[in-house]
């Protein structure tokens, strides 16, 4: 037999199932390489998973989820050297902890919204009810699994399988709300669900919600707007910063007096008014003043509230939102029982509610307090474009939030272009059919009325086909002239049309074709993007090893394009056939020759775009060769650089380089900074070529920092330039250097932005042993160590003041910080924010100047000089002459008179 295991090492536990502990000696080990905290670790095991492990008797050690700090947990163990506090890892007492239950027998609402499971692998329903919820509840069999065995995930499923297990959850304070945003955008995991919408469609969906049914519940929905408009007027001349349901009862208790309600209706009224009034306040709505206050000051009843709806499963307790909000109007609360049943029904009350207008998210996006990002993710579709909240999830992942925000603006841009498409789609078939009418009717219009009732009469049935009237007609002798080729290519292309609409809208299940389609690099990104059995996208996935994605996704971009082409094709073959011209052969096989280049660029950015993701190390120093390739092409790549700067060594800037090429749009952006990222990501999706998208995404867990803190690295990353703000246009103006912008870092006209390069590096662990203590008398500042000649630098050390410790940098550190002071030199040389070139051209300018200036003066000088002299001889001639008359007339002669005068 067997001999049995007795260390095991898990990566993962959610998607493997229970009976793997089967291998274990009872009394065994299991390390669970999820969570480095003991409670963290025990509360991401799926209930199966901890019914085996008590059962058992085994001991669970909690190890970092990153393979190397796993791999020292493991090498530990098997030593023996359990003391070894930094790298044993720490055992689980779950003898007191708390069993977690299996999720609700209730089936996700995603999968609720899917009306039939098809026998597909991509099938969401399928995929829960055969594989998701067994694995979850630990009751899978031994049966070779073809959904496991395939290796494939559909698209969306990480939203069935979160369950997330975050110590704190937030709570939210309506009255301290300002509605700025920046919670729902700081979430990396999609866990504020938010929306905005006036009053009375609010009512109505509390009415729903609360049950509430009959002709009373019907009569006081019909009054909700005038409920509505009363309780506007209270949060106007009131003031008052929430709703609460004496609010809503003295609303009611107005309109009671308005409505003539009888006696014995009155009851009913009470019970429906109250339990609406209770499901609306439990939604928390909030009047802030850029939804509320701000609408209803410019038109009466144009207020809107916002509702913000944490979901407990997928909230990993980061704390981003409580350290995001300016007003502090959220706190981390602890995780109990009560708090998650308490959210979870308010999060199933916001599933129910419209979503979020077009018009609101366009004001939102206007306002200047909000930006397009808090707009963007005020949509539904938008906001949930990447489900997260996995078990194993890292809190305040860096490289999460960048994806879902980009990926939120992807969706958004695809809506407008798909929405476009479908309305062209629309207006062509229209067309078509109308041409279709029109030659039937002109095919009877040669048919007189009596022979067309004869025909008719003819027919008994009271509904007729086309062919039996004609039948009919030629019996008769009427004939019906039909041109059959034209009408049917007509229908052929409406058919095409109907087909091409029913797959952007709909789809297999409902939810339309995907906006957009994705290649994740192997590397740090694939440990949450493409990780068994999460599926993040609501998207075609595929990962590849970081040497081979480049090339995997200019392949799958090819497909794209074809398929994109197809669809022109057939739109314009629909306008063609509409149309009927004359020389419909000629222009029919331009359209079949019809290629990419031949598009015009805003048919060619209507093409679903592939998102390419990747870490620094697989697309820059892995792939760099590739990667420079692709953005040289044509095609609709967007490339996702999540990038964690832990280089210290020199190496390619990725954004200098895409620029080189001069056809890529190049982005580098930074969480920080949610309006730069979101109006250069929008810009980037709206380039018909190829993108790079440069973020800074830094990861709490691998660098070394609190959870809650990775908006602060990451605005400290663009202060010290370890991450500079860039954005280059290829479609704008101007030579390549006027096409640049670095718009939006700070201290535009400074080496840094507030914060240097060593302090940034101080507040993450990675770099702790290139810093210590400095002696009193030893090394200069940094500042004035970099001055230095790089010839002086290296008898010098540099030096770091902040709080209140002197620390001296490393070698390394140093020539790091001096690198990125050069590229950020670079930089504003090309974009010609400051240059020595510009101070060479303006100093030749103003010699060039001064020298013209001068040899027009020597000029002027010479003429005038000569205009003298010549003034000056004629002045002594005149002279000469009066002293020659005046000597001859002092010896008696006289000057000679005029002409036929007379002698003296």
């Amino acid at each position: 037999p067997r001999a049995p295991v007795s260390l095991l090492l898990v990566a993962g536990a959610a998607g493997v199932p229970a009976e793997a502990l089967d291998a274990l000696a009872d009394g065994g080990t299991v390390i669970l390489a999820e969570h480095a905290e003991p409670d963290a670790a025990w509360a991401a095991l799926p209930p199966g998973w901890q019914r085996g492990v008590r059962a058992r008797g085994l001991r669970v050690i909690a190890a970092p989820p990153d393979f190397e700090a796993a791999l020292a947990v493991l090498l530990a163990r098997l030593r023996g050297d359990e003391a070894d506090a930094e790298n044993a890892g720490r055992e689980v007492a779950w003898q007191e902890q708390q069993a977690v239950e299996p999720a609700d027998a209730e089936p996700p609402a995603l999968v609720r919204r899917i009306g039939r499971v098809r026998a597909s692998h991509d099938s969401l329903p399928r995929f829960w009810g055969e594989l998701l919820q067994p694995l979850e509840a630990g009751a899978l069999d031994r049966v070779p699994d073809p959904l496991r065995a395939g290796g494939a995930v559909p698209a969306g499923a990480s939203a069935l399988a979160a369950r997330a297990t975050g110590a704190q959850l937030p709570a939210l304070d309506p009255a301290a709300c300002s509605g700025c945003g920046r919670c729902w955008t700081a979430c990396p995991e999609g866990a504020i669900g938010v929306s905005a919408l006036g009053i009375e469609p609010l009512l109505g969906a509390a009415s729903r919600a609360a049950g509430a049914d009959g002709p009373v519940a019907d009569a006081l929905r019909r009054a909700h707007k005038n409920l509505a408009g009363r309780i506007a007027r209270q949060l106007v001349t009131g003031g008052l910063e929430e709703i609460r349901e004496e609010h809503v009862r003295e609303a009611w208790t107005w309109l009671a007096e308005r409505m003539q309600i009888s006696e014995s209706e009155g009851p009913a009224y009470e019970a429906a008014v109250e339990s609406t009034a209770t499901a609306f306040c439990a939604l928390e709505p909030v009047p802030s003043r850029p939804f509320f206050h701000e609408p209803e000051d410019e038109k009466q009843g144009a207020g809107e509230l916002l509702v913000l709806a944490v979901d407990p499963q997928r909230c990993v307790g980061c704390g981003l939102c409580v350290r995001a909000c300016p007003e502090q109007a959220l706190a981390g609360v602890e995780r109990s029982p009560e708090r998650v049943a308490q959210l979870r029904e308010r999060r199933r009350s916001w599933e129910t509610l419209p979503d979020t207008s077009g018009a609101s998210l366009e004001r939102a996006a206007r306002h200047p307090e909000l930006g397009l990002m808090p707009a963007v993710l005020l949509s539904r579709h938008c906001a949930q474009s990447q489900a997260g909240g996995g078990a194993a999830a890292e809190p305040g992942c860096g490289q999460r939030l960048a994806g879902r925000l980009v990926t939120a603006l992807v969706e958004h841009h695809a809506q407008r272009r798909v929405s476009a498409t479908l309305k062209r789609i629309e207006e062509l078939r229209e067309s078509l059919a109308e041409g279709l009418r029109g030659a039937l009717a002109e095919s009877l219009s040669t048919t007189g009325p009596d022979t067309l009732a004869e025909a008719l009469t003819g027919l008994s049935r009271q509904r007729l086909d086309l062919a039996d009237l004609g039948s009919r007609l030629d019996a008769l002798g009427a004939h019906a002239t039909l041109d059959r080729r034209v009408a049917l290519r007509r229908a052929r292309a409406a058919a095409d049309l109907d087909e091409r609409r029913e797959r952007l809208s709909h789809a297999a299940d409902g939810f339309g074709r995907s906006r957009f389609g994705v290649v994740v690099a192997a590397g740090s990104v694939g440990d949450w993007a493409a990780r068994f059995p999460e599926h993040p996208y609501f998207a075609p996935l595929t990962l590849a090893p970081a040497a081979e994605a480049v090339e995997l996704a200019r392949g799958i971009a090819h497909g794209l394009v074809a398929d994109h082409l197809a669809l022109q094709r057939a739109l314009r073959r629909a306008a063609l056939e509409a149309e009927a011209p004359p020389d419909r052969s000629a222009r029919l096989e331009a359209i079949e020759a019809l290629t990419w280049p031949d598009l015009e660029p805003e048919q060619r950015a209507a093409c679903p775009p592939l998102l390419l993701l990747g870490d620094d190390e697989a697309l820059v120093e892995q792939g760099l060769d590739a990667l420079t390739r692709l953005l040289a092409s044509d095609l609709p790549i967007k490339v996702i650089l999540l990038d964690g700067r832990g280089r210290l060594a020199p190496g390619p800037e990725a954004s200098l380089v895409a620029m080189a090429h001069r056809r890529a749009f190049v982005l580098a952006s930074s969480l920080a900074h949610p309006e730069h990222l979101a109006r250069g990501v929008s810009d980037a999706l709206a380039w018909p070529g190829p993108a790079l998208v440069h973020l800074h995404a830094p990861s709490p867990r691998r660098h070394g920092f609190a959870a809650d803190a990775t908006l602060e690295q990451a605005l400290r990353a663009v202060e010290g330039r370890a991450h500079v703000l860039l954005r280059y246009d290829p479609a704008a103006e101007g030579v390549f250097g006027l096409r640049a912008s670095l718009e939006h870092n700070p201290g535009l006209a400074d080496d840094w932005g507030g914060a240097d390069f060593a302090t940034w590096a101080l507040g993450e662990e990675r770099f702790a042993e290139h810093f210590r203590e400095a002696n009193p008398d030893e090394g200069v500042p940094l500042a004035e160590w970099l001055a230095l000649p790089e010839s002086g630098r290296a008898e010098r050390v540099p030096v770091l003041e902040a709080e209140g410790r002197r620390l001296a940098l490393s070698a390394a550190l140093g020539a790091a910080a001096a690198e990125r002071l050069g590229v950020w030199g670079a930089l504003r040389e090309l974009a010609g924010v400051q240059s020595p070139f510009t101070e060479r051209i303006r100093d030749a300018l103003v010699q060039q100047i001064e020298t013209e200036q001068q040899s027009r003066l020597d000029a002027l000088t010479h003429e005038y000089e000569g205009q003298i002299a010549g003034i000056r001889s004629e002045g002594d001639r005149e002279a000469l002459a009066r002293l020659t008359e005046r000597l001859m007339a002092l010896a008696g002669y006289r000057a000679p008179g005029p002409p036929g005068g007379k002698p003296s």
